[in-house]
């Protein structure tokens, strides 16, 4: 054995390869709660890593380190005693009866610590009693205790022995009432030693309350927090206190907020006098919902806190049911020009969306806002407007954002009144921001389709949602589209009536099929290379030209 293998840091490397997530540890929250680095074992990678521990007793130990690291099922652990008595069917649960051996729970013991992450299924098949005896007979209130990631769906009544303070990171959603309770029962006392200290990235889905809420602001090593409230039957919002936000000891460490469309800030209360700014050093991305109907409260969170490193901004609104009034202009207008200066013009991406798929613009004609309105907040490369926030989009507002945003990739513009815009703004966008690969936009002018004015572009836009009230002749469309958009996979057309939606259909068919043929066509062009370089490269193909031509 070559004596670089004697030295654990460079034995950990190689045998990190057949597990190359697991030794990252879980510092992309993002990635890993969506499963990424968050998931059991191939087969391949458990059979390469059971190879591994049995080649060589130097290699055990770092081997079964990763083949542990992360499990949806303790069965195999538990497997280790021999008092463990499996359940027959799913109706009953996995008991321990009898004696446990000092060896076999000291064996127990030595594996529980390998574990790095877990994930709490629905129905976890162990009797309540087991885990208690198992918790007994170690002397330690934690099964897992260097864990570091839970996933949970449904806690159960013994969630505590499964949360050490070696936590960072948690995600737990409770769909039912009893999962949301003992949910709660848990946050409220999360302010007492027992929360682990280092918990950085937290996820909760559930029925919330305004004490867990405040519970839950007060850990001090945050980095990522994400909250999401339940809908209720009745429709209850929780609606939280403003001046909470002044009181998180983690302000500085915090990178990510997102609250979900059912949590939403409420004006201070009446003890709360203001504090001096506070400055969110680490944020860089925010998801919240405005208060309905009014973007006043979110106003007053934006004028006391410093957003520095804010790169992300996403603002949801509520459904609007009456007219706003010209107080509701001011705040909207006050919240574009805070914005530039909290943020330090650092974001990339801007969207306001709406929670419902439908909002009257009706109620938003009186703000009278233009896209000329919208100062310049940084280079943004993701600039959508999901809510009749526009008055109506022009010429000149068009050329006001490709000049202040040339390097968008995902625009979308709702407003009030359909666009003055006509087809030849298609060509105007494809000239002008090259790297857009997602635009949605309505059109409200007609215009003749002559397609010597359409230059072919072949921009690389992929997703096309495309609203006209005057509908010109699909052929015609379908041609142009191909001419500036040939790489385009996603399309959707709404038009002002349902007479032609047949032939709409027909050009989203004709679309696809031409989408199918030139894939067809690269298959065949990369096939027929591959062939050429076979029987001698480039130089018969020369030969060739020379007696063709």
């Amino acid at each position: 054995m070559h004596r670089a293998l004697l030295i654990p840091e460079i034995l950990r490397l190689i045998i990190r390869h057949l597990h190359p997530t697991s030794d990252k540890g879980f510092e992309n929250p993002s990635v890993g709660f969506a499963g990424m680095l968050v998931r059991p074992l191939s087969k391949k990678a458990a059979r390469s890593l059971v190879r591994t521990s049995l080649a060589c007793k130097l290699f055990l130990d770092h081997a079964l380190d990763y083949l542990w690291w992360f499990m949806d099922d303790l069965t195999p652990l538990f497997r280790l005693l021999s008092a463990f008595k499996p359940a027959r069917n799913r109706a009953k649960a996995s008991l321990i009866k009898g004696v446990i051996p000092p060896n076999e729970l000291q064996r127990f013991n030595s594996y529980a610590c390998r574990i790095r992450g877990y994930h709490m299924k629905i129905q976890e098949p162990f009797h309540p009693l087991a885990i208690t005896r198992i918790l007994r007979e170690c002397d330690r209130p934690y099964l897992l205790p260097a864990l570091q990631c839970l996933l949970v769906h449904e806690p159960a009544n013994n969630l505590y022995s499964f949360i050490p303070p070696s936590l960072q990171y948690l995600s737990a959603s409770g769909g039912s009432n009893d999962s949301s309770e003992e949910l709660q029962r848990y946050l409220d006392l999360s302010s007492l030693p027992c929360i682990p200290p280092i918990l950085r990235h937290l996820t909760i889905t559930s029925n919330l309350t305004a004490h867990c809420f405040m519970a839950i602001t007060q850990l001090t090593c945050l980095e990522n927090l994400s909250l999401n409230q339940l809908p209720a039957p009745e429709g209850t919002i929780l609606n939280v206190d403003l001046s909470l936000i002044f009181q998180m000891p983690s302000w500085n460490t915090l990178r990510e907020l997102r609250l979900g469309e059912f949590i939403r800030f409420a004006s201070p209360s009446s003890s709360w006098k203001g504090l001096d700014t506070l400055s969110f050093s680490a944020l860089k991305i925010l998801d919240i919902t405005t208060g309905a109907p009014t973007i006043r409260v979110l106003n007053t969170l934006l004028r006391s806190i410093f957003l520095l490193r804010l790169e992300y901004l996403v603002i949801r609104v509520p459904p609007i049911r009456h007219h706003l009034d010209d107080a509701e202009r001011k705040h909207w207008l006050q919240f574009f020009r805070v914005l530039p200066e909290i943020t330090s013009r650092r974001l990339t991406t801007l969207k306001f969306i709406s929670i419902e798929a439908h909002q009257e613009p009706i109620y938003w004609s009186s703000l009278n806002l233009s896209l000329q309105d919208i100062p310049d907040v940084g280079r943004l490369t993701s600039f959508e407007v999901a809510i009749p926030l526009i008055s109506c989009i022009s010429t000149s507002c068009l050329k006001y954002l490709v000049s202040r945003w040339p390097e968008l990739t995902s625009l979308k513009l709702g407003s009030v009144q359909l666009s003055d815009l006509d087809l030849h703004a298609l060509s105007f966008i494809a000239q002008n921001l090259p790297h857009l690969r997602r635009l949605a936009i309505g059109l409200g002018s007609e215009a003749i389709i002559d397609h010597l004015h359409f230059p072919d572009l072949e921009h690389g836009l992929v997703d096309l949602e495309l609203t006209l009230l005057n509908t010109p002749p699909p052929e015609d469309l379908f041609l142009l589209l191909d001419e500036l958009f040939p790489t385009l996979e996603l399309y959707t057309f709404q038009t002002s009536g349902s007479d032609f939606q047949e032939e709409w259909d027909d050009v989203e068919d004709s679309l696809h099929y031409l989408k199918k043929e030139r894939e067809n066509e690269r298959e065949d062009e990369a096939a027929f290379y591959e062939f050429i370089m076979s029987r001698g490269g480039l130089a018969r193909v020369h030969a060739l030209a020379q007696l063709l031509y």
